[in-house]
């Protein structure tokens, strides 16, 4: 029953350990990437995508703050960039999936080639 004690401890530890580095560390420089996405997205030319790229951060900014939280397992000298690649993948997939709900003639093409289109953002180099 003790080392079941312990092993609790040991887990409030680090799940406290790493809270407190996700709010100190991650997540003020999350949502200064996350207003620099939103910047971004109101310099859209076309109004109706730069309507859907500002709507969809509004609303899925929990989604990127929250897939920014990886970036507390990144080596300090790498969690700025980790934590902009995160947000910034998270925003495209949020954005994509948005686009691939709106109407379409034929919606589950567009949903592949728009996630295709991520895919392959993601793999080249």
């Amino acid at each position: 029953m003790a080392a079941n004690g312990s092993r609790r401890i040991s887990l409030l530890r680090a799940f406290l350990g790493a809270a407190g580095h996700y709010w100190l560390l991650v997540f003020p420089h999350a949502r200064r990437t996350v207003l620099r996405c939103a910047r971004c997205a109101e310099t859209v030319p076309d109004s109706v995508l730069r309507r859907g790229a500002v709507e969809t951060l509004a609303e899925e900014r929990g989604n990127l703050e929250g897939a920014a939280a990886f970036a507390v397992y990144a080596p300090r000298r790498s969690r700025r960039s980790v934590i902009e690649a995160l947000v910034a993948f998270q925003a495209m997939f949020d954005f994509a999936d948005t686009l691939a709900e709106q109407p379409a003639a034929n919606p589950a093409a567009n949903a592949r080639a728009l996630h295709q289109a991520l895919l392959d953002a993601l793999s080249s180099t």
